[in-house]
């Protein structure tokens, strides 16, 4: 069974900007959040 997970517009743009300043501190490390994030849910 998979359940549909709904991400509120506000969540999402949080999560943009955490890539966003995990991108700023490493290259690539924002895609790799992510992808976690994906992952995880």
């Amino acid at each position: 069974m998979s359940l549909l997970i709904r991400v509120r517009p506000e969540a999402a743009q949080d999560l943009e900007d955490a890539a966003g300043w995990y991108k700023e501190q490493s290259e690539g490390l924002g895609n790799k959040f992510l992808e976690e994030v994906r992952r995880c849910l």
